[in-house]
């Protein structure tokens, strides 16, 4: 092991928790491969960072970001996104990603990434004003009156004058209107896809291949439960977790479907209860929470030996579930990062391909393929 576990400060590293933590916090889009699959979550303390066992077995850290950073040299971009979010009052995955792209835009994940941050930045302002605009006409239509004398673009109807055309408050409107945009718009409908349905059909474009993969390796190293075969138990845990991801997440996706299809219901729902509407889009966006990077990263590895050499890590950014099959052996825990052997060229290739990968997820905001 590295001597940087030697520090004087050594006794102070948190003792892993066996079974993981209750809350297993957002997954945070870092860039160093140290940092792979660490969670972030926030209540009333500071952030606290989830991070498997540096020591490469069973367990969980909860620690500080200094600490965290004294541990696994973050990258710049690392750096400055943990500030970024020390600054946001409570974390969840819209929250998380919505930072992780304004420091994707200032290019500290690199140039294609601040490319893909930028084209979703414009993406998603051109959507919040389609949706906008199909708000107000659905409150003007019901109210029995038409948008003559409001600007062509809905995104610059004045609020206190749709307000006054309606019989509403101007800061009720515009409460409606930017939250139902906010909870919404990560999920478009059918015809008109967003960032959640892409997503949705990712995993599911992935998962054949995961579970072709799965099958070759119980054919060619057996299902002898007294000598199991690591990365063959361990994509059978990944491909059953992703499997069971895509029926919840289509369930979910069935009743958003119910409420978009009726503007008029989802604005009263909306009026009455923020929260209770937009609960089924924030229940799908936390199952969905790392799935984007464990797909992404499935199709961007080359080769079968870095496929397996990555399985363990994907398991973390899916949500670290800690024990395949129920069995006391093959927790979800890459190798211990703080191992020297591994050499400044591999951590420079992983770097490049979080890079890459980093940049594929900020495409999904936008990109319609």
């Amino acid at each position: 092991m590295s001597s940087i576990l030697t520090r004087s400060w050594a006794a102070d590293v948190p003792a892993p928790r066996p079974d993981g933590p209750a809350d297993p916090g957002v997954l945070v889009p870092f860039t160093a491969p140290q940092l792979s699959g660490v969670r972030a979550r926030r209540h009333d303390a500071p952030v606290e960072y989830l991070l498997p066992n540096l020591a490469g077995g069973r367990g969980t850290y909860v620690a500080p970001w200094p600490m965290v950073a004294e541990l696994t040299g973050p990258s710049l971009h690392d750096i400055v996104l943990a500030q970024r979010l020390a600054a946001q009052p409570l974390l969840s995955p819209a929250i998380v990603r919505e930072q992780a792209r304004l420091v994707a835009l200032e290019g500290y994940a690199g140039r294609a990434a601040a490319l893909e941050a930028a084209r979703g930045r414009d993406s998603i302002a051109a959507d919040a004003a389609t949706l906008r605009g199909g708000l107000v006409s659905v409150l003007l239509h019901r109210a029995g009156l038409d948008r003559r004398g409001l600007p062509a673009d809905p995104q610059t109807a004045p609020v206190r004058e749709i307000a006054r055309l309606i019989g509403w408050e101007p800061s009720q409107l515009d409460g409606v209107l930017g939250g139902i945009a906010d909870a919404f718009l990560s999920v478009g409908t059918a015809s008109a896809p967003r960032r959640m349905r892409r997503l949705l059909r990712l995993m599911t474009e992935v998962l054949p291949s995961m579970e072709e993969e799965q099958a070759r390796l119980s054919h060619d190293h057996g299902t002898d439960a007294a000598r199991p075969h690591l990365p063959s138990q361990l994509l059978r845990r990944l491909a059953s977790d992703l499997a069971q991801a895509i029926a919840q997440a289509n369930s979910f996706l069935s009743g958003i479907d119910r409420t978009l299809a009726d503007p008029g219901m989802l604005i009263d729902f909306f009026r009455t209860d923020a929260i209770a509407a937009a609960a089924p889009v924030a229940a799908m966006d936390n199952l969905l929470d790392g799935w984007d990077r464990v797909c992404l990263s499935w199709q961007h590895a080359g080769t079968v030996s870095e496929r397996h050499a990555l399985i363990p890590i994907m398991g973390l950014y899916a949500g670290g579930r800690p024990q395949p099959d129920g069995g006391g052996k093959g927790s979800y825990a890459p190798p211990p990062f703080l191992d020297t052997g591994q050499g400044g060229a591999a951590l420079i290739s992983m770097r490049s391909r979080n890079e890459h990968v980093r940049a594929r997820e900020l495409a999904l905001d936008h990109d319609p393929s």
